[in-house]
């Protein structure tokens, strides 16, 4: 069973060996200054502590081997999908829990629940079954050590470039969609990677969909972990744009132009998995 939240520490990892000293050390002074003592969390853009920054800031803690600050105890009271599965990886993070011990599997039991159980309007899209509420339910029960039945997207088939997928029914090209059915293990075509591929930039980017404006630092971690995953080079070299979305605070913006205020935690982390998914 492919495990993606090894996959994604392997990736994590790779990205701080191939930073200097100095970077790493500005990465952790933003990782730490991210943390709100008063609710045990790291926070989001707003300053509010969250459980979807702090799976993330627990991911990159534990790539750069830094012990991080004491985390809330408290689940969120009822929290959406996206929530639910953040607090389950912070726990299996935080408490150190191995893939086989029984408070793995009971977490992923529960979440298994959650998943089956809640109404469309807890999920993305206000759909269970899209790429990406695919991607989150297997790579977080899997983290837990349960078995995942093989995702069904057909329904997600893009209506517009064959091989591609998207977060609607038959909707348009989705490069967060494509990415999930890759890394899901959905045997891709040649138009899956041709899509991939072409969603390049030649500075090195990748875009979200096609009609993007610009590339964002998201689309072009998860663009690299689904190619790296088939183990396929992108078009163009992606370093030079990886590192132009690090700004002077220690972390990284969305996009290669934006300032400080705008980096945060979740940028940081697709940063180093970016940087650890391509091998120059």
């Amino acid at each position: 069973m492919f495990n993606i939240t090894h996959e994604i520490q392997k990736s994590l990892k790779r990205g701080v060996k191939q930073l200097s000293p100095k970077t790493v050390q500005k990465i952790t002074q933003f990782i730490l200054s991210q943390y709100q003592k008063e609710s045990g969390l790291f926070i989001d853009r707003n300053g509010r502590g969250d459980w979807y920054y702090t799976a993330f800031a627990l991911m990159l803690c534990s790539a750069l081997k830094l012990k991080p600050p004491p985390i809330a105890k408290t689940p969120p009271e009822n929290p959406d999908f996206v929530h639910y599965c953040s607090w389950c990886l912070a726990q299996l993070i935080t408490h150190k829990i191995s893939a086989f011990f029984w408070m793995g599997k009971r977490l992923g039991k529960n979440l298994t629940r959650f998943y089956q159980s809640k109404n469309d309007n807890f999920f993305p899209q206000e759909d269970r079954f899209t790429p990406y509420s695919q991607y989150l339910f297997q790579m977080t029960v899997r983290a837990c050590g349960l078995p995942t039945k093989h995702a069904d997207l057909e329904l997600y088939q893009a209506s517009d470039f064959k091989g591609a997928y998207s977060n609607f029914q038959y909707g348009t090209a989705s490069l967060n969609a494509t990415a999930a059915a890759v890394i899901l293990h959905v045997i891709p075509s040649v138009g899956t990677i041709d899509y991939l591929k072409r969603m390049q930039k030649p500075e090195g980017g990748f875009l979200a969909h096609q009609n993007a404006s610009y590339p964002d630092l998201l689309s072009t971690a998860l663009a690299l972990l689904a190619l790296n995953t088939l183990h396929i080079d992108p078009a163009y070299s992606p370093v030079s744009f990886i590192q132009n979305c690090f700004v002077n605070n220690g972390g990284f913006a969305a996009t290669d132009f934006e300032e400080d205020i705008f980096s945060d935690i979740e940028y940081t982390f697709y940063g180093l998995l970016a940087t650890g998914s391509f091998s120059p």
